[in-house]
């Protein structure tokens, strides 16, 4: 499988620990953790690292990208660090990370401060996305068979959104070695990827997810997709800018 790779970002990856790999869009913040050995390095770095700093001026969307091994446990989907045992249930729970529990991580740091802002100065409310590109072969044999991965309130952000690079028994792709998974090329299409200029980010995935089916290797699935702004875009570009200027 893949190295296991978080990436919580707004915009384009940029390591912790290296030079950004990507020329960064304009007031967007990014973070890559890769191999993360424990549930516990991933939560250390994502509330300490990523969301504390962004719970004092919450921006409009976060988007957490996971690349590596995954599971469905019942209406679970967990994320398996490097060298965590995962066979049955037991072993998921103790050693590696449910995407119930990244959700509430997301509500308790960044969610809530953001509220309590609302209130104050009007801000809108953040959006999260959840593109797990997830290589396994245990997922939901349907789309049905994971709607009942939305937590109940208050345990997670009030808009929240989820996109599994797979469903129905397909089986992720790695992609050529050193490149992209096929899904994360179709996100990052600099034409209509989510990171185009003027491509909505619901948009985006709905491109991306539409074009994997097409070619029949991996079936996608994206849960409350809904709950993402038609006119929410992650680089808006000089030319929607003017246009939005002229319509005011």
């Amino acid at each position: 499988p893949p190295r296991s790779t978080l990436f919580p970002y707004t915009t384009l990856f940029r390591s912790w620990r290296t030079r950004p790999t990507s020329t960064p869009l304009p007031r967007c913040r990014a973070a890559m953790l890769v191999d993360p050995k424990s549930s516990d390095d991933i939560y250390r770095a994502v509330r300490d690292e990523f969301l504390a700093p962004l719970s004092r001026r919450p921006p409009k969307v976060v988007i957490i990208y996971y690349a590596g091994r995954g599971k469905q446990v019942a209406q679970e989907l967990f994320l398996i660090p490097t060298g965590a045992a995962y066979q049955d249930a037991h072993d998921c729970e103790q050693t590696c990370l449910s995407h119930l529990d990244v959700l509430r991580w997301l509500h308790e740091f960044l969610d809530k401060p953001a509220k309590d802002l609302s209130y104050t100065s009007g801000r809108p409310p953040v959006r999260f996305l959840l593109a797990l590109d997830m290589c396994g072969d245990d997922f939901g044999a349907s789309e049905a068979a994971l709607q009942g991965c939305d937590p109940e309130q208050p345990c997670a952000p009030i808009f929240w959104s989820l996109c599994l690079s797979t469903s129905r028994g397909s089986v992720a792709q790695d992609g050529h070695e050193g490149a992209h998974s096929p899904f994360a090329k179709e996100l990052l299409d600099p034409a209509v990827g989510i990171f185009a200029p003027g491509v909505a980010l619901k948009e985006g995935i709905d491109r991306a997810c539409g074009r994997m089916m097409e070619e029949g290797q991996q079936r996608p699935v994206c849960i409350a997709l809904e709950r993402l702004p038609d006119a929410l875009c992650v680089n808006a570009g000089a030319e929607t800018g003017k246009r939005r200027a002229q319509e005011r």
